[in-house]
């Protein structure tokens, strides 16, 4: 079976051969020194991946 991590890495290669740059964006979620968690990353629904092009001119 496939792993998700093998798939996003998949992706990365293949989108990065065809000349865009391609972001993973890492969340977690750590405990602070007074106990209080802390949720790390973008907000719930934020894609895994994320990417673009530069354009050139035509």
């Amino acid at each position: 079976m496939t792993t998700e991590h093998d798939i996003q890495n998949d992706i990365r290669v293949a989108v990065s051969r065809a000349g865009c740059t391609i972001i993973r964006t890492n969340t977690g979620r750590v405990m602070t020194k007074d106990k209080r968690m802390f949720d790390a990353g973008p907000p719930k629904g934020w894609p895994d991946l994320s990417g673009f092009v530069i354009a050139t001119g035509s």
